[in-house]
């Protein structure tokens, strides 16, 4: 006659608490370094574009002085005319933003607080471009045309 014995053998027993206690340790430690990585990459990629964005503004204001001789004014360089009654764009070619209304706004009424907006103004003594930071968290400043002081006045 065999009697069977109530406990199971060894090998049949799952997990402790403790063994699945610490996988799950293990796989949120890994998790959160992913989540960390990205979310520096995601800022890194931000701003590498608001400062593309920055410098193609300055480039078009520099190239807008180049050709009539005098730094564009917030109107003159988000609309690309020379005056506001101009019926079509007058300004040069070179100085024209594809896109102002995404890119432009008028840094002397508004700070950037957007990595996609790039304020300008114009100085008493050439412009200065600002734009925001998303890894310093601060506005940024590019002085065109030998504007001094930060921020112009």
């Amino acid at each position: 006659m065999v009697i069977f014995s109530k406990k199971s053998p060894s090998f049949i027993n799952g997990f402790t608490l403790i063994e699945l206690l610490v996988v799950i340790l293990v796989i949120s430690i890994i998790l959160s370094m992913t989540l960390v990585t990205y979310s520096g990459i995601n800022a890194r990629s931000r701003e590498s574009q608001a400062n593309n964005n920055a410098k193609m503004v300055a480039k078009k204001a520099e190239a807008w002085k180049s050709a009539l001789g005098d730094t564009p004014t917030y109107a003159q360089l988000s609309t690309g005319k020379v005056s506001a009654g101009d019926s079509t764009q007058t300004g040069p070619a070179e100085a024209r933003i594809a896109d102002p209304s995404g890119t432009l706004i008028d840094g002397s009424l508004a700070d950037p607080t957007n990595e996609k907006l790039v304020g300008y103004r114009k100085c008493t003594v050439g412009a200065q471009i600002e734009w925001y930071s998303t890894i310093s968290r601060s506005i940024q400043y590019i002085n065109i045309a030998s504007a001094t002081g930060t921020p112009c006045s």
